[in-house]
């Protein structure tokens, strides 16, 4: 996981299911298993529930009830022989959360650090960040939590829905080349990279997106320039979900893309490598793909998708004028309509300029 989640080492720890007794118990508890641990859906629930709410995500507390506790509290049992009262877990119901859950959750809050190394509150409950420095423990993938905001700004703030997510596009993915209508438009893209995950109705970069610019693309940039016998121009493409109107969401993401191009010129990157204006798509690109994928089983109006909420920097070598822009996503859009039952009204327009 790569997570490093001990706080401080406490006296008898007895490692995650090495099937030996703690001495003086009566019971053996049984071990957890980590595939169940991993896809148990209530605690799949709480892992993601930072996604939709980080100031309010889901919690399991005392009186609570159900398999994720006979998951959790077989974990607590393998995991510390003292620091609580065992006896009051090992002789309630494995799936009942009591009051010696609580002081077990407790003492392992008090031992253990959150993902981004800050101590984990100490009030009994089994939340994300909790969950997450036992996923830790048992050598689980592990859900971050969001990092702290960079500081103040029009491109900076705190994130309420989940980290920000990065990776780099692959280009030569020909099946995602026929599904994303601005990459045609070159015939030279070299790289692209991916943020997304923006809050919703959010233009500012989270701290996640800020250094995936800063420690991947900007030297990824640098180095095709050094390396390129052509030109090389950056493209920004900016992006949001169905929610909202369609002009909306045009502005929403030219601000996204526009804070992009700021973030990348503050890291240093030369303004001029950078296209303008950037390249707002708003919510077209989330309408179309899941039709032409065949995955538009629920309705795409008023939808929120977490990879909707994105931005895409896409490097080239050569410098395209508006028509070679335009006529790659007139195709594109005319292949959608030749090729699906649907109705569409087409608005042939440069989508480089809002509004």
């Amino acid at each position: 996981s790569g997570v490093s989640s001990v706080r401080t080492k406490p006296d008898m720890v007895q490692r995650v299911c090495d099937h030996s007794k703690c001495s003086g118990d009566f019971l053996r508890p049984s071990c957890p298993d980590p595939a169940s641990f991993l896809t148990n859906q209530t605690l799949k629930a709480i892992r993601y529930s930072i996604f939709d709410s980080v100031s309010h995500p889901l919690f399991i507390k005392k009186n609570d009830t159900g398999d994720a506790i006979t998951l959790l509290k077989q974990y607590l049992l393998n995991f510390y022989c003292s620091g609580f009262d065992r006896g009051k877990m090992e002789t309630e119901p494995e799936w009942y959360f009591d009051s010696g859950m609580k002081e077990a959750v407790i003492y392992f809050q008090e031992h253990h650090l959150d993902s981004n190394g800050e101590p984990l509150h100490g009030d009994g409950r089994v939340g994300p960040a909790t969950l997450g420095a036992m996923d830790a423990e048992m050598g689980l993938s592990v859900v971050p939590l969001p990092k702290a905001a960079a500081g103040k700004g029009d491109c900076l703030g705190v994130a309420e829905q989940g980290p920000g997510l990065t990776r780099e596009v692959n280009v030569l993915d020909t099946s995602y080349l026929k599904i994303v209508p601005f990459f045609p438009a070159f015939s030279s893209v070299t790289q692209a990279w991916e943020i997304s995950n923006f809050d919703i109705d959010k233009h500012f970069l989270k701290t996640e997106h800020r250094d995936f610019l800063s420690g991947t693309v900007v030297p990824g940039i640098r180095d095709a320039v050094a390396k390129s016998k052509t030109p090389i121009k950056v493209r920004i493409i900016g992006e949001a979900s169905t929610t909202a109107s369609r002009l909306h969401n045009i502005f929403l993401s030219f601000r996204r893309a526009n804070c992009v191009v700021s973030t990348l010129t503050g890291f240093g990157l030369d303004a001029a490598l950078i296209e303008t204006p950037v390249t707002p798509l708003g919510e077209e690109l989330t309408r179309v793909m899941p039709i032409i994928q065949g995955t538009a089983t629920k309705p795409i109006d008023n939808r929120e998708d977490l990879a909707a909420r994105r931005a895409t920097i896409v490097l080239h070598a050569e410098d395209a004028g508006d028509c070679d822009r335009m006529k790659p996503a007139t195709e594109y859009l005319a292949y959608v309509v030749c090729n699906t039952p649907n109705s569409y009204r087409i608005i042939i327009m440069n989508l480089t300029v809002p509004g």
